[in-house]
């Protein structure tokens, strides 16, 4: 092989292992972007605490219509019993089968008593009719609330599971194709790219675009850029210290 066919096949070379290495920093770049977005994945713990609250809302006002509406109950058995005991008081009284005036008189004392009693039960039942009819309502709405927060916990809860599904699926396909990378690219190589890689903040290779570096912005000389893909051993940038790639077209 001629010293210029040699010449040609290192330059391929280099120039492939930087586009691969260029790859794989991209493959590296979306497992760590789709590991960000699987952290930051809303798993509906908030919406599920909303309803929680929203259930113990509901619990307490059911639990406040029961026993008013128990209460309820109780004053109308009062009722009907306290009328039903001054009607039995005022058939004794107006009979005609008392005739003893002091006897009369104590019974018309306690149908009196009675009857204030009735129309203060009777006031208080009233009451309670109007609160229970209130609480009714109130129960209606808190169920309502109740349903929308749900189908929303539950809505954010099946969107949580779709997207880490979406997200845990790319992140093994990266990883295949991550690791039919490294076995392409030479281990000194890779050596160099993860050092770099973890001491610049996850990005190791720049590409070279109109003699700039795309990643500090900064100038990159023509001599520079036209020995890149012919180096033996990788060139990084003067500025950010990334190994430069020139892309296709641009060499």
């Amino acid at each position: 092989m001629y010293p210029r066919q040699q010449a040609d096949v290192e330059e391929t070379r280099m120039s492939e292992q930087l586009a691969l290495l260029y790859e794989l920093q991209l493959t590296d770049t979306g497992v760590t972007e789709r590991k960000r977005a699987l952290a930051g994945l809303d798993k509906g713990t908030a919406a599920r605490a909303e309803l929680g609250a929203a259930e113990e809302r509901l619990a307490a006002a059911e639990k406040k219509l029961q026993d008013d509406t128990s209460a309820l109950k109780d004053k109308e058995l009062r009722l009907s019993s306290t009328e039903h005991e001054r009607r039995e008081k005022h058939s004794q009284a107006y009979g005609g089968t008392i005739a003893d005036p002091k006897r009369l008189a104590a019974l018309e004392q306690k149908i009196e008593e009675l009857h204030r009693l009735a129309a203060k039960v009777e006031e208080e039942a009233f009451a309670l009719m109007d609160l229970v009819e209130q609480e009714t309502a109130g129960v209606a709405t808190v169920k309502d609330e109740v349903a929308r927060i749900r189908e929303r916990a539950e809505d954010v809860e099946e969107h949580y599971r779709m997207d880490k599904a979406r997200l845990e699926g790319e992140i093994a396909e990266l990883g295949v194709k991550r690791e039919e990378l490294v076995g392409r690219i030479p281990a000194p190589l890779l050596a160099i790219y993860d050092q770099l890689r973890t001491k610049l903040g996850g990005t190791a290779v720049a590409a070279v675009d109109n003699y700039l570096c795309k990643v500090c912005h900064n100038s990159v000389p023509r001599d520079v850029v036209v020995r890149i893909p012919k180096a033996e051993t990788p060139i990084r940038c003067e500025s950010c210290h990334r190994i430069l790639w020139v892309p296709e077209g641009e060499e």
